[in-house]
């Protein structure tokens, strides 16, 4: 009888632990692929935006991409920080946290201008930095028996 008790409190426990486990892995999952989607969409847009939006037609439209490419280094800069984050996590989410307290800095602390929207989009590219360092920890330390680091899908 006292076997059985200690036999059902251990099923209980595997249980809950095994619960516990489904629940870490989805908010990894999340953390993971809503920082990976977010940053890709708003990488590509500063991007282009930066190669194109000082374009001018005069001498050419490719002359004026050209001419105005400096423009676009953030956006290369955050893309390519998403990129090796998508690799690894820890590495691209502390380069993107990283980036983004500059990116905070930079645009709304050194100049008279302070704008709300640009305060979100840099508080936002912080966060989503933090997402992948959480997605890595949550998986380094709920997991750590697997030995390749990642996850089962």
């Amino acid at each position: 009888m006292i076997f059985l008790i200690y036999n059902k409190s251990l099923q209980i426990r595997y249980l809950i632990k095994l619960t516990f486990s489904v629940l870490m892995k989805k908010w990894a999952n999340i953390f993971r692929y809503t920082a990976r989607t977010a940053l890709l969409v708003m990488g590509i847009i500063t991007f282009l935006f930066g190669l194109v939006s000082g374009a001018e037609m005069e001498h050419g439209i490719i002359n004026g991409i050209i001419d105005n490419s400096p423009n676009a280094l953030p956006g290369l800069v955050l893309l390519v920080s998403t990129a090796i984050a998508w690799k690894y996590e820890l590495i691209g989410g502390a380069l993107i946290t990283l980036f983004g307290f500059f990116l905070v800095y930079f645009f709304n602390f050194t100049g008279i201008n302070f704008f709300l929207t640009t305060f979100i989009l840099t508080v936002l590219i912080t966060t989503l930095g933090l997402f992948f360092i959480a997605s890595w920890f949550i998986r380094r330390r709920h997991f750590i028996g697997n030995t390749t680091g990642r996850m089962e899908e």
